[in-house]
C-alpha cells in the first residue's frame, strides 16, 4: 500500500500478493477516540465510483464526513451492517453503521483509488476530486506533495553538521504545520458550529484550533513563516464567531468543544495584528474579543465579580485567573492600536488581576475563597485542583504580559532569577 495526498484528496495504490482476494473493506461503523457513529450511507454511482457519508457524535458533537471514492478498475460492491447485500449502480444503503466489501476480480492485482472528503456534502467532495485530482498519476501526486512540503520547510534554514539534529528539527517543524487543517472544500463550503453549511471565498476555512496547546509557540511560529495561513486562520475564527457568537476555545470539525481553559483566540489574533498581519476586519475582531470575555463560561463571571476566581466556586481557579488576565491585556493592546485608549486603559487595569492571587508569604500564585481567604494548606507542588495540568511552580510564571510586575511581587530581579 502506498498513499499520497493533495490538500483535500488522497490517492491510494494497492498491489496485491498472489492467492489473495483483490478487494478492500471500507469501515464506516467502527468508532474510536470517544466517537460514536450515528449514521452512515454508501451509494454506488457506477462501476468505479462510490459516494457516501459518516456522521458521528463524540468529542465533536456533530461530525460529518462526506466522501467520494473512484477506483481505477471496475468493481463489485457488497454493503450492509449485519448482513452484506449486493449494491448495484444507483443503489444506496443508509444505516447507523455500515461496512462495504469492494471486489476487483482477477483482471489485475494493481489498483488505484482516489478519495476526497468534505464536511458539507458529497458534491463538495466530488468537486475537490475534479479540481485537485483529475488524473491517475500516483507519482505526480507524490512528487507535488513532496515539493509542497519542501517549499514550507525550507522557509527556515538550519546550519550544522549533525544529521540527527537536522532531522529532529525538520520533523518537529513538519509536525507543527500539520494542524490546523484545511476544512472548506473547493466550493468554499464547510459545516459551521451552528450545524449549518457556510461558505468562504476569499480565504481557506481551517479547523482544529487546539488553542490552549498552540497559542504560546505554534501560532507565534506561524506569524513568522505562515503569514498567509495565519490571516486565513484568524478569518476562520471570525467566521466561527459569526455562527456561534463567540470566538473559538477548542474548535474541532466545526464544533466548539470548550475543552481546556482560557480565551486563546484573543492572543493569537492580537499577536498577528501587532506583527502587521492585518488581512481581517479589525473592528469585528475587537467586538468579538469583548463579547467573548463577557460570557459566563468557566468562571468568567466570578472573575469579573471578584477580580480573581475563588476556588470554592470554580475548579482550576488560579490557572483561569491568570489566563483571563492575559487575555484582558491582549484586548488592551488591540484597543490601543485601534485608537480606543479609554477602553485600553480599562483592560490594562483588568490585566492586573493576576496580582490578587500572588501569595506573598510563600512567593507563589495560590488560591483564595470567595471571602478572600487563602486556602489554608499551601503546597507549591500540588498538581491539579487550582491548576490546569500543572502546579504552582509552573503557573506562577504565567504572567506573560507583565514580567516586571511579577518581579516586583517577588521582591526584585535577583529573587526572581534565583527562583527561576
Amino acid at each position: 500500500t502506498e498513499l499520497a495526498v493533495t490538500p483535500r484528496c488522497g490517492i491510494q495504490y494497492y498491489q496485491y500478493p498472489e492467492n489473495v482476494a483483490h478487494a478492500l473493506t471500507i469501515d464506516l461503523a467502527t468508532a474510536r477516540n470517544w466517537d460514536n457513529t450515528t449514521e452512515t450511507s454508501i451509494r454506488k454511482i457506477n462501476n468505479r465510483m462510490l459516494e457516501g457519508y459518516r456522521k458521528s457524535r463524540g468529542w465533536a458533537r456533530d461530525q460529518r464526513v462526506y466522501f467520494v471514492i473512484e477506483f481505477s478498475q471496475d468493481c463489485q460492491v457488497m454493503a450492509g451492517k449485519d448482513k452484506f447485500q449486493p449494491l448495484e449502480n444507483g443503489q444506496k444503503i443508509t444505516d447507523k453503521g455500515c461496512y462495504i466489501w469492494v471486489d476487483f476480480g482477477e483482471k489485475t492485482n494493481k489498483i488505484l483509488a482516489k478519495v476526497s472528503i468534505s464536511s458539507a456534502n458529497t458534491e463538495g467532495a466530488l468537486a475537490n476530486l475534479e479540481k485537485e485530482l483529475s488524473h491517475w498519476s500516483f507519482d505526480k501526486v507524490k512528487r507535488d506533495a513532496k515539493h509542497a512540503w519542501k517549499r514550507e520547510l525550507q522557509k527556515i534554514k538550519v546550519e550544522g553538521n549533525n544529521e540527527d539534529q537536522l532531522k529532529i528539527f525538520y520533523t518537529a517543524l513538519y509536525h507543527a504545520y500539520t494542524a490546523p487543517y484545511t476544512f472548506s472544500d473547493v466550493n468554499g463550503n464547510y459545516k459551521g458550529p451552528d450545524g449549518e453549511i457556510h461558505s468562504v471565498h476569499k480565504h481557506t476555512q481551517y479547523t482544529v484550533f487546539s488553542l490552549w496547546d498552540t497559542y504560546r509557540a505554534a501560532h507565534p511560529l506561524f506569524t513568522i513563516t505562515q503569514k498567509k495561513r495565519t490571516a486565513d486562520m484568524i478569518n476562520s475564527m471570525l467566521k466561527h464567531y459569526d455562527a456561534y457568537g463567540l470566538l473559538p476555545v477548542w474548535e474541532l470539525a466545526g464544533n466548539e468543544t470548550n475543552c481546556m481553559i482560557g480565551n486563546h483566540s484573543i492572543p493569537v489574533i492580537v499577536e498577528a495584528w501587532m506583527k502587521g498581519i492585518r488581512n481581517f476586519d479589525g473592528e469585528k475582531a475587537y467586538e468579538a474579543m469583548k463579547k467573548t470575555v463577557l460570557n459566563n463560561r468557566a468562571g468568567m463571571q466570578a472573575f469579573r465579580n471578584f477580580h480573581y476566581i475563588p476556588y470554592d466556586l470554580e475548579n482550576e481557579s488560579v490557572s483561569k485567573t491568570l489566563e483571563y488576565a492575559y487575555a484582558d491585556w491582549c484586548i488592551a493592546r488591540f484597543a490601543q492600536s485601534l485608537g480606543k485608549q479609554d477602553i485600553a486603559d480599562q483592560y490594562y487595569q483588568k490585566a492586573q488581576n493576576y496580582r490578587n492571587l500572588y501569595y506573598p508569604e510563600h512567593g507563589f500564585m495560590w488560591t483564595k475563597d470567595a471571602k478572600g481567604n487563602w486556602r489554608d494548606r499551601f503546597d507549591a507542588t500540588e498538581w491539579g485542583g487550582p491548576f490546569t495540568e500543572g502546579s504552582s511552580w509552573h503557573w506562577t510564571w504565567s504572567v506573560f504580559h507583565d514580567p516586571e510586575g511579577l518581579s516586583e511581587l517577588m521582591g526584585g530581579h535577583e529573587p526572581m532569577v534565583a527562583r527561576l
